[in-house]
């Protein structure tokens, strides 16, 4: 979880909250040219995306650990084909989940655009590198991939076109279970809190429902300003340094289009009288008042119950409250 104290501009390379889809891999898909077209087509939509990055760094992407099967991953979720390509951030383990989603291997000879070349750079036996074939003759194939070039550093390594490449350190290649049908654009997306009043720094658990590939969360604080982050999942955490109400929404997105949920609204400090945090002040809130005032039930959420602030729970505070159900005060 994460604690916001102070507002400030959303840096979408600060992943440090962010569970991984899968574990290893770090996503930067939002900072890919966008110079392309999808025609719905996986194996055909991997490489133009693909092609559309060459030359771009490992800096310039924003990536910060070695790279080439993050940038393959995130080619598959601008193309809407995560099933065909589940994200990992390594290359053995890469491999295997593209077998497991329904890939299957070819020859060089076999190969076509779309496909998958595992590579052993230094001839050890080691599947060490990834790139993606995009072009075939039936004799040598092309690739294109990240992290790559003669370069000392992974941030200056960057995507590369290897026309040929050389057959000797080919170690094998897999054709991802691509889908050919046009990808539709999300449908929904939905997002809610487990409650609706919390207090300063309690967690608040995000809850998110979508048909898109990554979804971001959009934060509005009291202040009226936002920020967001992405990649949260179906699931995400967050606590609150600031006093007022928040609205979220979630964006889900998949290459091909996006939706926007609508705002669920929630406040951080107490809303006095709420002892149950549902939001609103019921009687039942005055009745737990009035138990824990006698004993019956053990004190909780003093800050919400405590309505004159002298730092119990008294019979008095039970009657403010009832007051404030009643529509009395």
């Amino acid at each position: 979880k994460e604690n916001i104290f102070v507002a400030k501009a959303p840096n979408p390379n600060e992943h440090t909250n962010i569970a991984p889809i899968q574990p290893l891999t770090q996503s930067r898909y939002y900072n890919f040219n966008t110079n392309y077209t999808l025609t719905g087509n996986g194996a055909s939509d991997m490489v133009a995306i693909a092609l559309a990055q060459v030359g771009m760094t490992g800096s310039q992407l924003g990536y910060s650990e070695q790279w080439c099967a993050d940038f393959i991953g995130d080619c598959a979720i601008l193309a809407g084909e995560t099933a065909a390509i589940p994200l990992y951030g390594g290359v053995p383990g890469l491999r295997e989940r593209i077998e497991t989603a329904g890939g299957y291997y070819v020859s060089v000879s076999n190969a076509q655009p779309g496909d998958v070349c595992i590579i052993d750079w230094d001839g050890g036996g080691h599947n060490n590198h990834v790139e993606l074939v995009y072009s075939a003759n039936g004799s040598s194939i092309s690739t294109v991939g990240g992290n790559s070039g003669d370069y000392s550093s992974l941030y200056t390594r960057r995507v590369v076109k290897h026309n040929p490449l050389n057959s000797g350190v080919i170690t094998c290649i897999i054709r991802p279970n691509y889908t050919s049908s046009p990808i539709a654009p999300p449908t929904f997306a939905t997002v809610s809190t487990d409650k609706a009043s919390y207090a300063i720094n309690e967690t608040v658990t995000f809850n998110i429902d979508s048909d898109g590939v990554t979804n971001t969360l959009w934060l509005y604080l009291p202040d009226g300003s936002s920020t967001y982050y992405q990649d949260v999942g179906m699931s995400y955490q967050l606590a609150f340094g600031w006093q007022g109400r928040y609205e979220a929404l979630v964006q889900t997105w998949n290459g091909q289009g996006s939706y926007v949920s609508e705002r669920v609204s929630f406040y951080v400090g107490f809303i006095p009288g709420d002892i149950d945090c549902d939001g609103n002040i019921f009687m039942t809130d005055a009745l737990t008042a009035l138990r824990m005032a006698m004993s019956i039930l053990p004190i909780s959420n003093l800050e919400a119950a405590d309505m004159d602030g002298n730092g119990t729970i008294t019979v008095a505070d039970a009657l403010r409250v009832m007051r404030i159900a009643m529509g009395l005060a």
